[in-house]
C-alpha cells in the first residue's frame, strides 16, 4: 500500500505532455485501475460471491483489477505510441487509446453489446478530456467550487413555484361556508 500511496502522489498521467516520459504516464494511469479494481472486488467479494477462503478472494481480485488496469496501461500506451508514431499530439491518439482499451474490455466481458457501449463510453469520455486539456476548460471543480455563493442554485428561496397559490375554483366567502352547513348567519 505505501507503493501505491507514492505512486499517486509522485506521477500522474498529465505531468509531462503527450509523446514523453511512457513510464510516468503508465504509472499516472495504473494506480486508477488498482483502486477501482480493489473496490470492485471488496464489492463483489463481500456483497455478491460471499468468498469464504483466500483462493476465492484472489479469484475474484483477478477477475476484477487484472482487465480494469491492463485497461489503463493499453490507454497510456498506446496513446504514447500513437503520438510517437503520427507526431502529432490531438484527438486521435485519445481515441486509438480507447479503442485499445474496448479491446481488452471486449476480451474480458465476451459480451457485444457490454464491450460496444463500453468502448463508445470510454471514446467518448477521452475526446472530451483532451478537448478539455487543449482548450484549458478550467471544469476542474464543476460540483464543488472553491468559491460557493452565500445563496446557490438549490438554496430553498430558488425552488420553482415556491410560493405558487392557485386561484380557487370558484369565489369562496365566509357566507358561503356557512351556507353549506345550514347556519343562519345574523347580521
Amino acid at each position: 500500500m505505501p507503493g501505491l500511496l507514492y505512486v499517486i502522489e509522485n506521477f500522474g498521467y498529465f505531468d509531462k505532455p503527450d509523446g514523453q516520459d511512457p513510464i510516468g504516464k503508465i504509472l499516472g494511469l495504473a494506480p486508477y485501475g488498482v483502486v477501482t479494481g480493489t473496490w470492485c472486488t471488496l464489492f463483489d467479494a463481500c456483497l455478491v460471491s460471499h468468498c469464504t477462503n483466500a483462493k476465492q478472494f484472489l479469484n475474484t481480485a483477478g477477475y476484477w483489477m487484472v482487465p480494469l488496469t491492463g485497461m489503463c496501461l493499453a490507454f497510456s500506451g498506446v496513446t504514447y505510441v500513437s503520438t510517437k508514431i503520427r507526431k502529432k499530439d490531438d484527438k486521435v491518439n485519445y481515441v486509438l487509446g480507447a479503442l485499445a482499451s474496448g479491446s481488452i474490455l471486449h476480451a474480458w466481458q465476451r459480451h457485444p453489446m457490454i464491450s460496444g457501449w463500453g468502448t463508445a463510453l470510454m471514446v467518448f469520455i477521452a475526446v472530451m478530456k483532451k478537448d478539455q486539456r487543449q482548450h484549458n476548460y478550467n471544469t476542474k471543480n464543476i460540483l464543488f467550487p472553491e468559491k460557493m455563493p452565500v445563496r446557490g442554485y438549490f438554496s430553498w428561496r430558488n425552488v420553482p413555484y415556491r410560493n405558487f397559490n392557485p386561484e380557487p375554483w370558484r369565489p369562496f366567502d365566509k357566507l358561503d361556508y356557512y351556507k353549506n352547513f345550514n347556519y343562519k348567519l345574523e347580521n
